[in-house]
């Protein structure tokens, strides 16, 4: 079975016209309906922008074309929730693409190939097109389960996508209850209860974060390629929510391969895979670590020198 792409553009016409030329390479995509969302203009900055990208995606030469035009800003989270709900309902699953990725020709073969074979599983609740760098991995090796979501390529089920919650609800398990708070954050390796909390005080609008919970609460499993099959390039600042944390990942991805990986056997964690998250993160997390220690020292030092000196 094809399922529908949902595409998200917004005022980037370089990458989207980049994101394009990618989904043109994958095999099969003139059977596939493609859905493109184009979000309206925040403001009179963005008008010229938003509308070089709504040029660009109608002049997009593809047999199964929807483009679905939103006269007012609704932001990455709205956009992205009301799309994927309604392809959900329509089609039963969806394939999800933002407007700075790259895809792997592959990319296709490997989504439809995942929602098909785990498509009666409800332990498992999305395929990722995403894969943090491995060492030594290589393009044919085995499919892998992981316990944590991704927002970079990945597609997902109306039974999945039916227990998305996006009030983020019962969280107060995870104020009073540190293991099950350490198992959230993968043991500390990523910030996501922070982010959480940050997206409950509305500092931030995430629908990423709010999935992941959503996905955690039901104990989901997330498959992933042995080697990434999409590549980021919007990590310049561009992007609606470029962080430290996602320049973290900038340069980790292999070349995209040109097959499908082999699905696991078995719906089970990945531990090796997980163990090796591990050790591709500590190094940068204590690096980062260390670099802002010594700008406190420094500033403390500072501080102290020029107490020593007294007024002038």
């Amino acid at each position: 079975m094809a399922t529908p792409i949902a595409l998200f553009v917004f005022r980037r016409p370089d990458k989207t016209r980049a994101t394009l030329a990618s989904l043109a390479r994958c095999r099969g995509i003139e059977n596939i309906d493609l859905y493109i969302f184009c979000d309206g203009p925040r403001d009179t900055r963005d008008e010229q922008a938003v509308a070089d990208v709504r040029a660009i995606v109608e002049a997009f030469d593809h047999p199964r074309k929807t483009l679905v035009i939103s006269t007012e800003n609704q932001g990455l989270a709205r956009s992205i929730i009301a799309g994927v709900t309604r392809l959900c309902e329509q089609y039963g699953r969806v394939i999800v693409v933002e407007d700075d990725l790259t895809v792997s020709p592959a990319f296709l073969d490997y989504m439809n190939t995942g929602l098909d074979t785990f498509a009666d599983d409800p332990r498992v609740m999305q395929i990722s097109g995403f894969a943090f760098a491995r060492s030594n991995a290589s393009p044919n090796s085995t499919a892998r389960f992981l316990p944590i979501t991704t927002s970079w390529g990945w597609a997902t089920w109306e039974r999945s996508w039916h227990d998305f919650d996006p009030d983020a609800r019962d969280t107060d398990a995870l104020r009073s209850n540190y293991a099950l708070r350490s198992r959230f954050d993968l043991g500390g390796l990523f910030g996501y209860y922070d982010m959480l909390q940050r997206q409950e005080a509305g500092r931030i609008d995430s629908w990423a974060i709010r999935w992941y919970w959503s996905v955690f609460r039901r104990d989901g499993l997330v498959l992933y390629p042995p080697v990434s099959l999409v590549r980021n390039d919007g990590l310049d600042s561009s992007g609606t929510h470029t962080s430290r944390s996602k320049l973290l990942w900038r340069g980790l991805n292999h070349e995209l391969p040109e097959s499908s990986p082999p699905m696991p056997d078995q719906v089970a964690i990945n531990q090796a895979s997980l163990a090796e998250l591990a050790s591709i993160v500590d190094p940068l997390f204590y690096r980062r670590a260390r670099n802002l220690l010594r700008g406190l020292l420094f500033r403390v030092n500072l501080m102290m020198q020029t107490s020593m000196r007294g007024p002038r």
